[in-house]
């Protein structure tokens, strides 16, 4: 189970990790862990980070018998602890040892949270120490830098602006400017990965044929014009890339004029549309509807094959 929090270098030392975690919460076999994660890029692998955990700390005597490497593995499970107190507890511990790379993707999880503390624990230690490497981290994960920094503005307006009035002063905003060195520039990079990954979810022809019929079943509203059709679908989507008319009419076109633009267009022609394929392509009757065609087209595919492939034999 704690295996996809690690890099898979790591599965070993996991397992003994979670066997002595389980071995305290009296044999039981299911550990309690939030269904949600968030994933990150550390090298040549996607690490997943759980948002919580809910089981209790290890006892100090079953700690000591774990490997460097183990307790490292064990302090970064720790710090997503639904209990605030706890995850300070063990980023300090984190912070105060030589790291690996991978452990940057937990203290990263900690500055896009609302316990100021632990935000300013993780300023405190880092603006010591040589940031280079996490800068390069925050780089590598541009998506999720950018709703990090969000996040972070988030919960300074709703918690933390009585105290902290100017924005530039507090303490996420230095962490995230000063040390991770964001600049707008990742505001771009997140819309463009976004609607790159959000087109990708309706590529086949077979696929978005679906998708128009699902569309005009539906009251979808893109800049707050109806799309019932296919045709104000494409219409929209014209209008905002600012294409001639008669440009973009079908699913190929519009692909391709948006891969072209995709650095011109505005953040706010950008989200038009993210939140429009991401509102679709979530729903989950259009996902179990998209699952069955993927599989009808794969029998399609292999029966063509076998009649080729039978042609070709008889020949």
């Amino acid at each position: 189970m704690l295996k996809d929090f690690f890099p898979t270098s790591l599965a070993s030392d996991v397992t003994i990790v979670e066997k002595l975690i389980k071995k305290q919460r009296f044999l039981r076999k299911k550990l309690d862990i939030s269904p949600t994660t968030t994933e990150y890029k550390v090298g040549a692998e996607i690490i997943s980070i759980p948002t919580r955990i809910y089981f209790d700390e290890m006892a100090e005597v079953n700690f000591r018998t774990l490997t460097k490497q183990q307790q490292l593995i064990a302090i970064c499970l720790y710090t997503r602890h639904q209990d605030g107190f706890i995850r300070e507890k063990y980023v300090r511990k984190l912070l105060s040892l030589i790291y690996e790379d991978w452990c940057m993707s937990y203290i990263f999880s900690l500055s896009r949270e609302y316990v100021v503390e632990i935000v300013q624990v993780i300023y405190d230690e880092l603006s010591a120490t040589d940031s280079e490497k996490f800068a390069q981290f925050c780089a590598e994960n541009p998506v999720e830098f950018e709703k990090g920094y969000a996040q972070m503005t988030s919960y300074w307006n709703e918690y933390e602006r009585r105290e902290q009035p100017a924005f530039k002063n507090y303490v996420g905003t230095k962490l995230y400017r000063q040390i991770f060195k964001y600049n707008r520039s990742y505001a771009r990079i997140a819309y463009q990965r976004s609607a790159q990954s959000a087109i990708k979810k309706v590529r086949t022809q077979m696929e978005f044929d679906y998708y128009l019929q699902y569309i005009e079943k539906k009251d979808i509203r893109i800049n707050g014009e109806q799309c019932r059709t296919s045709e104000q679908l494409f219409e929209t989507f014209r209008k905002a890339l600012k294409q001639p008319k008669g440009t973009i009419n079908d699913w190929r076109s519009f692909e391709n004029a948006l891969e072209q633009h995709l650095a011109k267009v505005s953040d706010q022609q950008m989200t038009v549309f993210i939140d429009h394929f991401d509102s679709i392509s979530e729903n989950e009757d259009f996902e179990k509807s998209l699952r069955k065609i993927k599989i009808t087209s794969q029998k399609q595919e292999r029966h063509l094959s076998i009649i080729a492939l039978s042609k070709t034999t008889a020949i």
